[in-house]
This record gives structure tokens, sequence and C-alpha cells, in this order.
């Protein structure tokens, strides 16, 4: 057996679930989907019960204790209809459980140590019915179940570039049961690029610690003041309570706002070097979150003037039209030449950027969550003040500041 199989099997051995807990997680399926069966029972309409997600399908981690149990009804129902028997049988098998959103609404609780969610969606016949993303689920389960044995021999690469001319994505993986939609689609550029510089490590020098996340030791408020003055940037931090919804639903909404503030500071000339966002981990018991969009400005001041260059003197139609629309422009010096061209300098709007998100944040594109909560009400963090966040973030300042993809030992 060569490095590489050792490490692997090795690896394989201390992730994968040991014949009690496999035993423990099936009595427990089992018994929440005859609970499930008998709250159907009750119901004036049908329903089919079916195991989703990772336990099901047998690739489960240990100490991944979730179990996802889908009640299928049938499409002749409508919304209502389905969210009122959904969350009944839901609290039927969870009596204790709480109300999620997603889609729909569905119910999730605890039973002998394992986390569950209890998930209505529609029995559709083929995933080109379907009338949320939930109803694809049962189909990926049944797909993935007939095709995977214990050593995934099934699982092939697409060599035949299927789906290049349809999707944009770092990654495209068809649903091979709905040809429309990349499976992939919510994985970035950069965490493809992670997963790739590792896999060429393992491949290059095999080792168990690849497979185990980067070890920061967490960080105190002065040592992150301490940092950020040592490289000379800005640290500017927008912390805002958000709904806590499960992190699938919070990320993208979260790394949408990251994207549509970045987007607004460079627009005014102040060049983002990093940014990051940072979020408490979801808890089901309570209803908000704290979450920080993180930016680190190389440019946190401009001067009061900006310079604003038009078309060449010599484009006389557009040069013509440029020249008259600023000449009677009170507010701005010019229009001049320099270097063939009509400039105008004009003041600006913003010269610091605290300021311009003060007045424009709410502007910017957003996650539909978080637009809300930032009208509500956030704090803006500058500078020193940074430091704040290493009560709650500790460890993610931590791997802010030291974010490297070195040869782990």
């Amino acid at each position: 057996m060569d490095a590489f199989e050792t490490v692997t099997a090795r690896v394989r051995e201390r992730i994968a679930p040991d014949p009690d807990e496999r035993e423990r997680l099936e009595a427990a399926t089992a018994a929440l989907v005859d609970r499930a069966e008998r709250a159907v029972a009750e119901l004036p309409v049908s329903a089919r019960v079916v195991r989703a997600g990772s336990t099901a399908r047998n690739t489960w981690l240990a100490g991944d204790r979730d179990i996802d149990i889908f009640v299928c009804f049938s499409p002749d129902l409508d919304d209502g209809a389905l969210e009122e028997y959904g969350i009944a049988v839901g609290t039927g098998v969870l009596p204790d459980g709480r109300e999620e959103y997603a889609e729909h609404p569905y119910v999730s609780g605890t039973y002998e140590g394992f986390a569950v969610d209890l998930v209505p969606c529609y029995d559709v016949e083929t995933a080109a019915e379907i009338r949320s993303s939930v109803d694809r689920t049962p189909f990926h389960t049944a797909y993935v179940g007939k095709r995977l044995n214990d050593g995934l021999a099934d699982v092939r690469l697409d060599p035949a570039d299927h789906g290049q001319a349809t999707f944009d994505d770092p990654l495209v993986v068809i649903d091979p049961t709905d040809p429309e939609r990349n499976v992939a689609a919510v994985l970035s550029a950069a965490n493809l690029a992670r997963f790739q510089h590792v896999v060429r490590e393992l491949l290059a020098d095999p080792r168990e610690s690849l497979f185990e996340p980067p070890d920061h030791e967490p960080i105190d408020a002065a040592a992150v003041r301490t940092a950020f003055e040592r490289r000379g940037t800005t640290p500017v931090a927008v912390r805002v309570t958000v709904p806590d919804l499960i992190d699938d639903q919070l990320w993208p909404q979260l790394e949408r706002s990251r994207a549509g503030v970045a987007g607004l500071l460079a627009r005014h000339g102040f060049d983002v070097f990093r940014d990051a966002v940072l979020a408490e981990d979801h808890d089901p018991d309570r209803d908000e979150r704290i979450a920080v969009l993180l930016f680190e400005l190389a440019v946190s001041e401009r001067p009061a003037v900006e310079r604003h260059e038009g078309p060449p003197v010599a484009a006389r139609s557009h040069a013509e039209r440029f020249y008259d629309t600023y000449i009677e422009d009170g507010d701005g010096h010019g229009p001049f030449v320099a270097g063939g061209r009509y400039v105008v300098e004009r003041e600006r709007e913003f010269v610091d950027a605290p300021a311009l998100l003060e007045a424009e944040i709410t502007e910017a594109s957003h996650g539909a969550r978080i637009q809300t909560a930032l009208a509500k009400g956030y704090d803006l963090l500058v500078g020193e003040a940074i430091g704040e966040l290493a009560d709650r973030f500790d460890g993610e300042l931590a791997a802010y500041l030291d974010p490297g993809v070195r040869r782990s030992r």
C-alpha cells in the first residue's frame, strides 16, 4: 500500500461511523419514519414518507448527526394546504420541534441526540415538474441510492464537457434529475481553488493533516488592532443583527451584501484590499445572530476633488457634447485641456469611506433579509474600533489575518 492509500485509509477509518453509531442512527430513523407515517394517517390526504440526505445515502460522517425526513404530498394540493399538513406531520413527529422557513415551512428538532428535519414537498413525477427546490431532493436520493456502491464506484467525471455552453460556474456538475440545473453552482471560485491546492498537496505529499481545517490561535482585541496597524490598511466593519436563518439561506445573502458594499466602495475610489464575512454560528433556539461585513481598505480617504476625463478634443462631436455639458456646471473646475483631452475637476461627494457607508450603504446591492436588517440599524466600526469584534470572532479574525494556504505538517 503506497503513502496515498495509507493516509486515505486512516482518514476513512477515522471519519466513518462505527457500527454502534450506525445502529443507533438506523433505530432512530426507523422510529421517526414510523411516527411520520402514523401522523400522515391522521390527515385527510395521503402522503409518502421518504428518508433523504447523507444518512439515507450512507455517505454521512461520524458525528454528523442529521436525519432528514421528507413528506411527499400530492401536487394537487395548493401551497397553503401543503404547509398546513406538513407542519401537522412535523409537530406530530417532533412535539417539541420548532418551525423553520425555507421555500416552505418545515419542522426541525432533536430525537435521541440526532438533529432532525421534517420537510414537506410535492410528490411530482419528474424533476421537470418541481414547484420548489426541495421537491428535487427525493429524486436525488433515489438516483444516488441506485448508483453508489460501498466504494462510490459509479462516481464519474464529465469527459464530454456537457453543460459548458449552458453554465458559467467555476465547477459544473449537471443535476442528473434536472439537466437545466448545476448542483455545484453554489461553489465559489475561491473555494474551488482552495480545494485544488489541497488536492495538489495531498498528491505530492500525502498526510492526514490536510484533512483538518487550519488551526489558528484565537486573537484578542489588542492583537487585532496591532495587526491592522502593522498592515497599514484601514479596517471598516459593518456589524448588523440578522435573522438566524439556516446557513444555506443566510450565507448567500451575506455574500451578496459583501460584494455589493465592496462595489459601492470601489465606485467611489476607496480600493478594497481584502474583505470577508463573519457570522455567529446558527443556533435554532434563537431568532437572530450577529454578522459582520469586513472591508480592509488600501485607501480610506480621498482628495476633496476628483478628476473626470472626457473625450479627445479631436473627436469633435463627442468633445463638443462633453464641453457643452460641463461648461454650464458651476460646481466643477474646467473643462480644460490636458493630454489632448477635455478634463473637469469636480467636488468629491464623499472624501472618506465611513461617511460614504453611513450615507449610502442601504443603496448597495444586498440580500433581501440583510437589506431589511441594515434598515433597522447597524454599527460601523473603523480603525482601532475593529478590536471590539475579537470578543465574538477571535478565531475568524485570526484566520483572516493569517490566511495562507501553506504546507501543513
